[in-house]
C-alpha cells in the first residue's frame, strides 16, 4: 500500500516535470491549476472555520449568561425560566446552523457538478423560502 502511494506521487511529479517535446510551448495555465484550486479550497475551509467558531463563541456567551441568570435568580421558577429560555434559544440556533450547513454544502455540490452557479442557486433557494 505504501509503495503504491509513493509510486503515485512519483508519477505525478514525473508528469509535472517531464521535458517538453521540440517546439511544444510551456502551458503555464495547466501548471497553475493546482495552486489556484488549493487557494480556493483553503479560502472555503477558512470561511467554514470562521463561521463555526463564531457559532461556538455565541453558544459559549449564552452558557455564561445562563450561569449568571441562575446565580442571580431569587426563586426556583426564575431558575427554570432561565433554563427554558436557554434551551429554546439553543434549539433554534442549532437548527438554524444545521440548515445553513446543509444549504451551503448543497450549493457547493451543485456548483461543483456544473448544474448552476452558486449565485443562481441562492436566488432559487431564496425564492423558494419566500414561497414556503
Amino acid at each position: 500500500m505504501e509503495h503504491q502511494s509513493r509510486q503515485r506521487i512519483a508519477d505525478s511529479w514525473a508528469v509535472l516535470f517531464q521535458p517538453l517535446a521540440a517546439g511544444e510551448a510551456f502551458d503555464v495555465q495547466s501548471y497553475l491549476f493546482a495552486p489556484r484550486y488549493q487557494a480556493r479550497l483553503a479560502g472555503t475551509l477558512i470561511q467554514h472555520q470562521r463561521t463555526a467558531l463564531a457559532f461556538v463563541a455565541g453558544r459559549l456567551d449564552a452558557e455564561l449568561k445562563l450561569a449568571q441568570d441562575i446565580a442571580a435568580a431569587s426563586s426556583s421558577p426564575e431558575m427554570v425560566s432561565a433554563w427554558t429560555d436557554f434551551l429554546k434559544t439553543a434549539t433554534q440556533q442549532y437548527g438554524a446552523a444545521a440548515r445553513n450547513l446543509l444549504q451551503l454544502e448543497s450549493l457547493e455540490l451543485i456548483e461543483a457538478s456544473g448544474a448552476g452557479t452558486a449565485g443562481e442557486l441562492r436566488d432559487i433557494a431564496a425564492s423558494s423560502q419566500i414561497m414556503a
